[in-house]
């Protein structure tokens, strides 16, 4: 069991911060968690900024290197506007209530 957490473990770490696709949706990788259960899973951040474990056993579609640079980036910073204009949307309303 050690050797597939240190794999796994290995794995995640090469992409943490990096956008993902599982389950039909964009995520950003935050960290590799195995606390629960006995399972591995992705710690990620949706576009909304709510955080989710996703299992491993499910796996993710890694965009970076996989997709070219050009669409890679324009993701990533669509994804980052985003999540910024959402705070920023959030932090309007609560001053106005």
């Amino acid at each position: 069991m050690t050797g597939n957490h240190e794999n796994i473990s290995a794995h995640v770490a090469a992409h943490v911060g990096e956008v993902m696709i599982y389950n039909t949706k964009l995520y950003r990788l935050i960290r590799f968690e195995d606390a629960l259960d006995d399972d591995y899973y992705y710690e990620a951040i949706d576009v909304r900024g709510v955080r989710a474990l996703l299992s491993c056993v499910g796996g993710c579609i890694w965009l970076k290197g996989v997709i070219p640079d050009k669409d890679y980036d324009q993701i990533d910073t669509s994804f980052r506007l985003t999540k910024e204009f959402l705070d920023e949307l959030t932090k309007e309303t609560m001053e106005k209530i």
